[in-house]
């Protein structure tokens, strides 16, 4: 994997241990099927519940999509579209949800202070159930082509 030469990164984060929480993992997981078929400028990176390693490839790309769980108290399958600022400002407010040891808020946070700055774009997506199941809910599933749908055009648009 040759992080340093692609312009675009698109990192998949959660826990698929516990259902829904692990539906940017999945994404990615399904991204990575039809790579052939993507821009040779894009990067996949299954991130599951990294933390700060993020950083490193981050810091890499000119350009970085973040798929991610988001509880925003809406409907389980929502998308969300964020930038690191409005992220923080949004769903920070409503209080610390991540399974990650350490969250977006702080990666974006430790960037900041090392005068790291990247277009970041957030996908977060709101979960219908997390619970101990590996796996995705029935109804997440079925949303996985219109979150890929939803990317690739962001991608495309950028690219």
């Amino acid at each position: 994997m040759d992080f340093l030469k692609k312009e675009i990164l698109i990192i998949g984060c959660g826990n698929i241990l516990l259902g829904d929480e692990g539906i940017g993992v999945w994404v990615i997981r399904e991204l990575m099927k039809m790579k052939s078929k993507l821009p040779p400028n894009i990067e996949l990176l299954d991130g599951g519940t990294q933390g700060l390693e993020l950083i490193y490839y981050i810091k890499e790309a000119d350009r970085v999509f973040i798929i991610d769980a988001v509880r925003a108290y809406g409907e389980g399958g929502e998308i969300y579209r964020f930038t690191p600022s409005s992220y923080e400002e949004k769903i920070c407010a409503l209080g610390k949800f991540s399974s990650h040891d350490v969250g977006l808020e702080e990666i974006f946070n430790i960037m900041r202070q090392l005068g790291i700055e990247k277009e970041i774009i957030i996908f977060g997506i709101e979960p219908y159930e997390i619970e101990l199941n590996m796996g995705l809910s029935r109804r997440m599933r079925k949303k996985i082509p219109k979150i890929l749908g939803v990317i690739l055009e962001e991608v495309r648009c950028t690219n």
